[in-house]
């Protein structure tokens, strides 16, 4: 099964995958978000093309851990993209993600830090089993 991880900003979505065996996350793609339909659009479209199984999203948590305004845009997103995509979306904090981003890559910021939501998401499944 491959996941996408997503990176949600207002302005700007990056776009991960992992590989088919969910065991390494790479940059795909980011997104300027303009409205839903045209969201639903490429999302469904997506999806279906790289077989996607769940989705794991960003969480945007205070450095104490705390919900900030950011989250809940992020929560409200999420349960949209629950309701387009009928996928789970699994939230993992993504603390410094984007300044870990900005250090190792500065073309497709926003991709990279979903890559590292999303292998923070597969390493933590790997410690599981």
């Amino acid at each position: 099964m491959r996941y996408l991880g997503i990176d949600w900003g207002q302005k700007n979505i990056g776009l991960a995958f992992s590989d088919e065996g969910g065991k390494l996350a790479l940059p795909y793609e980011v997104w300027n978000f303009k409205d839903w339909d045209d969201f639903d659009k490429k999302i469904r479209k997506l999806i279906e093309q790289e077989k996607v199984g769940k989705i794991i999203m960003g969480l945007p948590l205070s450095l104490n851990q705390t919900e900030t305004q950011q989250t809940q845009e992020v929560k409200k997103a999420a349960g949209i993209i629950v309701k387009i995509t009928g996928l789970e979306v699994i939230f993992e904090n993504e603390v410094f993600t984007s300044k870990i981003a900005e250090i190792h890559s500065s073309k497709k910021l926003d991709a990279s830090a979903a890559a590292l939501i999303l292998q923070g998401f597969l390493d933590k499944k790997v410690q599981e089993r």
